[in-house]
């Protein structure tokens, strides 16, 4: 640290040695968070010290020892976020793509944010970082109209959730979403210490209310563990995966977890798009699947 010239004042020395012995082998990043508020645009904690942590650090020490690129600028992802240095716990797939945003929308029980993924470019000043995250409040009525004016041509939008959050959820939204190329977000392997967001590569849309997309789709039905939903997918021709958009049934237990598994076991099988639907409940007192009574003469 000494060599690399991290402490800008003999304050953020003692503060973040003061607090060294406790962190390690601990899933804190107190030490650079003091470091962060204390020396602010000297290791490129602005315009807050959200991002600050070991490997951040190590970046804006090689982004000034580089200076500024001579071609192409130099562009890392960063961790998706909040103000108060902490983001979602995202799901994991068996099938990751890095490829996530720029554009994002952040969901959670009661909310829905949209706005862009961080992004650190280096220069020889440290690290020049954008994006909005996790951005500004959109109501569900006003959701597509917002996307619209925020999506790229030809590029799909992170869909970030907590992994437990129920499925039910993302369906609502998306279904909100009016159409628009929604890849559900994924946690990607980065410096130890951050989770970059990544996406399963599969676009995902909605029919809210619906009971099926037609008679040539494939049809599954998601529960919290996804595990009969996988065996089913992996029991029909691929041919069949193929020819419709996979419709995706969605009960009341399924969580983000359970649709990330089964997104990633069925971008395996080469599916590009996906259908989801909550089916209707069934009536009070009546078991789902429940049929009716046999009739005696």
């Amino acid at each position: 640290m000494l060599a690399c010239k991290a402490f800008c004042d003999a304050n953020a020395k003692q503060r973040f040695l003061g607090t060294l012995d406790a962190a390690r082998g601990q899933a804190t990043r107190a030490p650079w968070r003091f470091l962060g508020e204390i020396c602010k645009a000297e290791v490129s904690a602005v315009p807050d010290a959200r991002f600050m942590s070991a490997p951040y650090f190590a970046l804006d020490r090689i982004a000034r020892a580089i200076g500024d690129p001579a071609f192409v600028p130099i562009e890392v992802p960063l961790p998706a976020l909040g103000i108060n240095g902490v983001g979602f716990d995202l799901a994991s797939s068996p099938l990751t793509s890095p490829d996530a945003g720029p554009a994002a929308l952040t969901v959670d029980a009661g909310q829905i944010l949209l706005g862009s993924l961080p992004i650190a470019k280096l220069s020889a000043i440290g690290l020049q970082v954008s994006g909005e995250y996790p951005g500004t409040q959109v109501e569900p009525k006003a959701l597509a109209a917002a996307l619209t004016t925020r999506e790229l041509a030809g590029s799909s939008i992170a869909l970030l959730a907590p992994s437990g959050l129920a499925a039910t959820r993302i369906v609502e939204v998306i279904g909100a979403a009016g159409g628009h190329d929604l890849r559900l977000a994924v946690a990607s392997p980065g410096p130890r210490g951050w989770t970059l967001p990544g996406t399963v590569p599969i676009s995902l849309t909605a029919k809210l209310g619906a009971g099926g997309t037609g008679r040539t789709s494939i049809r599954l039905t998601l529960d919290a563990t996804a595990l009969d939903a996988i065996e089913t997918a992996k029991a029909t021709p691929r041919a069949d995966l193929l020819r419709a958009p996979v419709t995706i049934a969605v009960d009341r237990t399924a969580t983000v977890a359970s649709l990330a598994a089964l997104l990633g076991a069925l971008g395996d099988f080469d599916v590009k798009a996906a259908v989801l639907i909550v089916p209707a409940a069934p009536p009070p007192g009546k078991p789902a699947g429940a049929k009716p009574p046999r009739a005696h003469p």
